[in-house]
């Protein structure tokens, strides 16, 4: 008894992975996005990531690709399509049963696995069009996404706080993403937009073809979104990272994650996680949006959906901090969109909507809840506010990046 029990937490996954390799190899797929996007970078990167790592239960690793969140959530099962890459904002939407995803209901059986990086709300004009804002877009010729992707999802999200009416959003045109730029400098659109991860090459090969500007979204309105919506955080492009793009430009962002069912063993998702978090470095090295990719805040950022058990375990055993994000049925009472803006018949517990630090130490307050995802080790992390700067050697030491999820950051303090 004494031997098991002096067994160290890194003893206990070298255990676990021996077991695991001594079983049947299981094939892994990750349903991903279009070719050369950073979804499909990420999967590829994540993959490269298995295949590196031994032992291992996985094998066969391979990259779907698709037309992005809502396609990946489609495709998802726990057999055949055991992984795909999405929004925070879809995952919301299947737990709760909301947006595109009210027909279907919630669903209590997706689980996530860790997040990845952030994405902003991108909308591009040409220069000189004397476009100012977001707030100047109404009833101009807008392509924002077409509907059922996530871009715009998060443009009629916006275009709601804003107060717009369906008069005004006559005009929002359905061009393809690989179409959009050259429709913007064709002058067949007035503007065009992204939700997207920074730097992008789609972005760059946009701002290349023609003159354009970034437009700010008014702070009102993010203010407004983030308070309504739990899963949109302040985002700030940083000035120099396009031609033209020269001041920060802020907006409004979410975070992609890695998600799962319920069903899929835990030694694959415990292989999968501990060969990311494993080799990070080379998930980093794949793309420059990638460069910033923080331990703790992929064990936190905009996983709405519960952890599956082994990436909590993972998690845990490695002292990093879980999400504390509690999602609840209703109790009957008036649902107050303040605490977190769920639909009508589910809410959320505002004292546990974000992680709770007692008076002068770092250790976390927990209350429980239905879908309950513990926050620890207490004495692992802190709590931090303020724009997040990636030059803070304290953090990642990579170069300065663009902030794509505003400003709120889980830090693990030095030793």
């Amino acid at each position: 008894m004494t031997r098991w029990l002096a067994l160290s937490a890194a003893a206990l996954f070298a255990y676990a992975a021996a077991g695991s390799a001594a079983e049947a190899a299981d094939p892994v797929a990750i349903s991903t996005g279009n070719t050369g996007g950073l979804y499909h970078a990420a999967g590829e990167a994540i993959c490269k990531a298995i295949a590196a790592r031994s032992p291992t239960s996985v094998s066969n690793c391979s990259v779907l690709v698709s037309r992005g969140s809502m396609a990946n959530i489609l495709a998802l099962d726990g057999v055949k399509v055991p992984f795909a890459i999405v929004q925070s904002d879809v995952q919301y939407n299947v737990v709760t049963g909301g947006g595109l995803f009210a027909t279907l209901g919630p669903d209590s059986n997706l689980r996530s696995v860790f997040s990845l990086h952030g994405e902003a709300f991108t909308v591009l004009v040409r220069a000189g069009s004397g476009l100012a804002s977001i707030a100047d877009l109404k009833t101009k010729k807008f392509s924002a996404g077409r509907i059922g992707t996530g871009t715009r999802e998060a443009a009629e999200a916006l275009f709601n706080v804003l107060g717009w009416s369906p008069e005004d959003r006559k005009n929002l045109v359905d061009v393809a993403v690989g179409e959009q730029s050259a429709a913007l400098c064709a002058g067949q659109v007035d503007a065009i937009a992204y939700l997207i991860g920074h730097p992008s090459p789609i972005v760059t090969a946009a701002t290349e073809a023609c003159p354009v500007e970034l437009l700010p979204v008014p702070k009102e309105a993010v203010d407004g979104l983030t308070k309504k919506l739990l899963y949109y955080r302040p985002a700030t492009i940083s000035a120099g990272t396009y031609k033209g793009n020269n001041k920060p430009i802020p907006t409004v962002g979410l975070r992609s994650a890695v998600v799962t069912r319920a069903e899929v063993p835990d030694r694959v998702v415990l292989d999968v996680v501990a060969a990311v978090f494993g080799n990070l470095q080379s998930i980093r090295d794949a793309a420059p949006a990638f460069a910033g990719l923080i331990p703790a805040e992929m064990s936190t950022q905009g996983l709405i959906a519960p952890l599956h058990p082994a990436a909590l375990q993972y998690f845990r055993a490695q002292g990093l901090p879980t999400p504390s994000i509690e999602i609840a049925p209703a109790t009957g009472s008036a649902i107050d969109e303040n605490a977190g803006g769920l639909k009508s018949g589910l809410k959320i517990d505002p004292k546990l909507s974000a992680p709770v630090a007692n008076q002068g130490t770092s250790q976390p307050v927990q209350k429980p809840a239905h879908n309950s995802v513990p926050v620890g080790p207490g004495n692992k992390w802190e709590l931090q506010t303020g724009t997040r700067d990636l030059n803070d050697p304290a953090l990642s030491g990579s170069p300065s990046l663009p902030d794509a999820d505003g400003n709120f950051r889980l830090r693990v303090p030095a030793p």
